[in-house]
């Protein structure tokens, strides 16, 4: 079965990337695991979420270093996913974005912050610094994910 640790991009599959770190791991109704208090499992349960975590990319290359701050959700179906995904910002906020060709749905601010949805999969990266590479590098991690939810089965 398909876990969080799957849908991570490794080390070496994009040029550029360094180190991955792990953090704030939900899966099976555990954080890091160590069982989860019932008020999280709560909300993860009602917002339709099967998985979380935040992964932290550390990259560099020819323009420059920076570590990408990934918060990638895994909801139960696209119902949700999809409504989560541009639901989390203000109008306001996106309309300021570009909207790019990445997974099912995607936008970008600058060389700061990403996000983009592949299936039942919402990511969400914020680059410190503003890295000039986070556009390519989301679309390597998009297509992983895609080939990921393809090959396997959710549980």
């Amino acid at each position: 079965p398909l876990t969080m640790s799957d849908l991570r991009l490794a080390s070496g599959a994009h040029p550029a990337l360094q180190e991955v770190s792990t953090r704030n791991l939900y899966e099976d109704g555990q954080i890091d695991g160590a069982p989860a208090p019932e008020a999280i499992r709560k909300v993860f349960d009602d917002g339709g979420i099967r998985a979380s975590a935040q992964f932290r990319y550390q990259v560099s290359d020819a323009s420059g270093k920076s570590e990408l701050r990934a918060r990638v959700d895994w909801f139960v179906d696209e119902a949700r996913a999809e409504p989560a995904f541009r639901g989390r910002h203000m109008p306001e906020a996106l309309a300021v974005t570009e909207t790019l060709p990445i997974g099912n749905d995607a936008f970008a601010y600058r060389d700061e912050y990403l996000g983009f949805r592949v299936g039942t999969v919402v990511v969400e990266i914020r680059a410190k610094p503003a890295w000039p590479g986070l556009r390519e590098f989301s679309r390597v991690y998009a297509g992983h994910l895609g080939e990921a939810l393809a090959r396997q089965a959710p549980r």
